[in-house]
C-alpha cells in the first residue's frame, strides 16, 4: 500500500506531494480551458448565429434596457474575463513562462473590445430609454420633471 506521499500511475509508485497532485490537476485542468477563456469575449460580442445580434444586444432587449439589470450582467460578464485571465497567467507562470507581456497586451485589447460593445449598447439602451420617456408623456410635461430626470442620468453616469 502506498503510503500519503506516493502515487500510484499503474506501472509505478511515483513520489508527489498533495500539492503536486493539486497543482498537476490545476495545470492540466486550466490548459483545457485557456481556449475557451479565449473565447469569452467573442461569445459576448460576436453576433450570434440566426440572429443579427451579439448576447450584450439581446440581453438589453429581453430586459428591454433595464440599466440595472444590463449593469448586473456587465459586471458578471467583466469577472469572467477576469477569473479566466487570472487562471490563463497562473497557468502559465506555474508552467514557467516568465514574461506575460504579449498575454498582458491581448487581454488589455479584449477588455477593451468588450468595453466597448457595452458602452454602444448602454448608449442605445440610454437612447431607446429617453425615446420612451418622450413618447409616453405628455405635451403638459414641466420644466421641473425634465430636470429631474437629467440629474438623474446625471447621478447615473457618475456612479
Amino acid at each position: 500500500m502506498a503510503n500519503v506521499s506516493t502515487i500510484f500511475n499503474g506501472t509505478e509508485t511515483l513520489p508527489c506531494s498533495k500539492e503536486g497532485i493539486y497543482r498537476d490537476l490545476f495545470e492540466k485542468r486550466a490548459y483545457d480551458a485557456m481556449p475557451l477563456i479565449r473565447y469569452l469575449r467573442r461569445f459576448i460580442t460576436e453576433n450570434i448565429p440566426g440572429t443579427s445580434k451579439n448576447l450584450v444586444e439581446l440581453f438589453a432587449e429581453k430586459f428591454s434596457c433595464n440599466m440595472a439589470e444590463f449593469n448586473t450582467f456587465k459586471t458578471a460578464m467583466f469577472n469572467l474575463v477576469k477569473d479566466g485571465m487570472f487562471i490563463e497567467f497562473t497557468c502559465l507562470r506555474l508552467m514557467g513562462q516568465q514574461s506575460l507581456t504579449i498575454e498582458e497586451n491581448y487581454w488589455s485589447a479584449e477588455m477593451e473590445q468588450m468595453l466597448e460593445i457595452f458602452e454602444e449598447q448602454e448608449i442605445t439602451c440610454n437612447r431607446v430609454n429617453n425615446e420612451m420617456m418622450t413618447a409616453s408623456a405628455s405635451p403638459r410635461v414641466t420644466y421641473n420633471v425634465m430636470c429631474i430626470a437629467v440629474a438623474g442620468l446625471i447621478v447615473y453616469k457618475l456612479f
